[in-house]
Order: structure tokens, then sequence, then C-alpha cells
């Protein structure tokens, strides 16, 4: 069975945003907590922001499963796209020459390492990943690829 060249799997940190934090995590247990009486139902305070707070960390569980299920393959002569947790969905496409490698890293995907990488390659498939682990890593890699062809030049305006 023949190895991937380059596995270029997604980064959990994508999914944690800052206003995420701010209102599911902070803002509707403290207004849970404060804002509805539960007292008067013979209920503690504390049970809806727990309960809340429970649900939250279930959904955030369930999505990095989620994320970490899915994967990208390079080989030699093809891509491979694997994603899935129960049901496993794959997609293969041919991997022709590159022409191009994008990079994008915004403020919070430099400080986590993570990022998106679009690919431009020959064919009608190109390849756009987001929420990459080492987009770095996996543009090095590509770069390795990108076709040089030999009179290249003629298809250049002004040159």
């Amino acid at each position: 069975m023949e190895r991937p060249e380059y596995v270029a799997k997604r980064s959990a940190w994508a999914i944690i945003r800052f206003w995420r934090i701010l209102v599911f995590w902070i803002a509707v247990p403290a207004i849970l907590y404060f804002g509805v009486d539960l007292l008067e139902l013979g209920i503690s305070p504390l049970i809806a922001p727990i309960a809340w707070l429970a649900l939250m960390l279930i959904i955030f569980i369930c999505r990095v499963i989620k994320i970490k299920c899915h994967r990208v393959e390079f080989y030699r002569n093809k891509v491979v796209e694997k994603w899935g947790v129960f049901d496993i969905e794959k997609k293969s496409n041919v991997f022709t020459a590159v022409l191009a490698v994008k990079v994008d890293q915004k403020f919070w995907g430099r400080i986590f390492g993570y990022g998106e990488v679009k690919v431009d390659m020959v064919g009608p498939w190109d390849v756009d990943l987001t929420r990459i682990k080492k987009p770095k890593k996996l543009q090095n890699y590509l770069d390795k690829r990108i076709a040089y062809v030999k009179g290249m030049h003629q298809f250049l305006p002004n040159h």
C-alpha cells in the first residue's frame, strides 16, 4: 500500500473564536445565573449555567472530533480527501502539476499555527484547504511540486 508523501490535517484551534467564548461561555451563563430567578421554583441558581456549560462542552468536543477526522493526503500522483467520524467519505483526484500556492494566516492563525491554503493546479480541480495545521509546512511541500515548464515565458505578457 502506497504511503502519502504529505498529510494535511485540520487544527482544532480554528474553532475557537473570541466572540464565541464571550457569548456562549461567559455571557449566557452569567445571564442564566443572574437574570433567571430559579429560587422561586426551588431550583439552585447554579443549575442553569452549569447545564448550559455542559451542553456547550459537549458541542465543543463533537466539533473537535469532527475536525480531527478530516485529512487530506497528498500522494505522488493523486490527492485524497477523507472525512467523517462514523461514515467515512473519501474523494480522490489526480494530483497534476501545481501552478501556485497561497497561504493565508489571520492573527489567531499565526498564534495557534493554522491557516488557509489555496493550491492552483493544472486541470479543473483546485485544492482549497481551510483551518489547516502548519500551513507553511504544507506550502513548502507544494512548492516542490510547482511546475516549471520550459518556455513558460511564451505565455506571460511582456516577456
